[in-house]
């Protein structure tokens, strides 16, 4: 699998901190003391490929680059920070210069903002549009001048057209320490439950998925006459049509475990006489539940990766009623929400490995060990590894987890001490 970031070499996080970590393939691990800047490395990587350069005005750091590839001479970003001006030591209200270049062969990217560039804070007056602008760092009411930004971004993004080609097959996603709530909770209901949205989500996959499988039934069935008396298909003899009927059945059966097919009987024992008909029958079988596959398969991967842990006398369903419930041992429904926030944080925490991940992307993940039990965080990196072999995608990891890491220590840095092979060959 091929990373979409190869290195990370950041010079004065917080006036402190210098790091140079080589990401390891597939999986790389961050470890590290609180406030040594695990999830700000996150951060980072986040808002530098979804273009938010704003994010780096409010960052303390000298400079920032960003490798994608093995050599210096390979893509690469750049994002230096420097003083503009500053009355007295003592005084708080500086001005800073942010200048960002995108580097490839000979082609240069490059953008600068300082102090007049970047929105500044304002409170709400006529004609200004409300814009949730780092809600982790100013209250809601606090907003900017939404046309000043919209210019500012209007150029930054004619300036960083090769950068935008460059990340086109390539996406990044974040899976956020906080998980349980959604990020605009106003009131604690259903719809404030992350897992409650994901589980909406699941059954509008279900619902697509139906709609697809209907259309290439109505498209195969329409043409079934005059394809038979065409004669445009393969004519099977038994032992080829056993073959065919028992793999057909096996399939259908696992699909019927996950609510997606309910309405498929069996056909009979071949005849020779029939045999056409049978043929073309099968083949067309075979095309029908073909548009399941890929979600099949994320199905049951999800519930493998689920249900294979040990929950507390429940177990987890998929379906196209509810995407997925939950019932206790004694068949009682469990609503979402009353799950434990170990379990929410398993099923959350997953189902965007499963469903959200694509091929390409940067998976970041923040704590995943949160509020889980010592036996489920024994198995989990394995399951990340096993994703990441499926879906080709490149995580990176921050936890404060020895039991989670296991005996990784190879794909691991720790912020504190470097590399943890470097430690062992002392």
């Amino acid at each position: 699998m091929a990373n979409v970031i190869r290195r990370v070499v950041i010079d004065g996080l917080y006036d402190n901190y210098n790091y140079d970590i080589t990401l390891k393939e597939g999986i790389t691990l961050i470890t590290g003391p609180n406030g040594y800047g695990k999830t700000t490395l996150l951060n980072i990587l986040k808002n530098a490929l979804e273009l938010n350069f704003s994010f780096f005005y409010e960052l303390l750091f000298k400079s920032i680059t960003l490798y994608f590839g093995e050599t210096d001479k390979e893509p690469k970003l750049t994002i230096n920070k420097r003083k503009e001006k500053q009355e007295s030591l003592f005084d708080d209200d500086i001005s800073y210069s942010v200048d960002i270049a995108f580097y490839q062969g000979n082609i240069q990217d490059s953008f600068s903002f300082r102090d007049s560039d970047v929105p500044h804070i304002i409170f709400s007056g006529e004609g200004d549009e409300e814009y949730n602008y780092r809600e982790e760092y100013f209250p809601k009411r606090i907003i900017f001048n939404n046309r000043k930004k919209q210019e500012g971004m209007q150029e930054l993004m004619q300036n960083f057209k090769n950068f935008q080609l460059f990340l086109n097959d390539k996406k990044c996603q974040f899976i956020k320490e906080q998980r349980i709530f959604s990020s605009n909770r106003n009131r604690l209901d259903n719809n404030d439950y992350t897992i409650t949205q994901l589980a909406e989500d699941l059954k509008q996959r279900y619902a697509k998925q139906k709609s697809l499988y209907t259309d290439m039934s109505q498209t195969i069935d329409s043409s079934f006459v005059e394809r038979l008396l065409g004669k445009s298909y393969k004519a099977y003899e038994e032992n080829e049509y056993k073959v065919k009927i028992n793999e057909l059945e096996r399939r259908v059966t696992d699909y019927k475990k996950f609510d997606l097919i309910s309405n498929y009987s069996f056909v009979g024992q071949f005849d020779n006489e029939f045999k056409p008909a049978l043929s073309l029958y099968i083949d067309d079988m075979f095309k029908k539940i073909g548009t399941y596959n890929d979600f099949y398969n994320k199905l049951s991967l999800f519930d493998s990766f689920v249900n294979g842990k040990v929950l507390s006398n429940k177990t987890m369903f998929l379906n196209e009623k509810y995407g997925f419930c939950f019932q206790s041992d004694s068949g009682r429904n469990i609503p979402l929400r009353k799950l434990s926030s170990g379990e929410q944080n398993l099923v959350i925490l997953y189902y965007r490995l499963v469903f959200e991940t694509d091929s390409n992307t940067l998976l970041l993940i923040d704590e995943p060990e949160n509020s889980m039990h010592v036996e489920w965080l024994e198995k989990m990196l394995s399951d990340f590894f096993a994703m990441g072999k499926e879906l080709k995608c490149q995580m990176i990891i921050a936890t404060h987890s020895p039991i989670f890491i296991g005996g990784n220590f190879n794909v691991a840095y720790d912020l504190y001490g470097g590399s943890y092979q470097d430690w062992m060959k002392e």
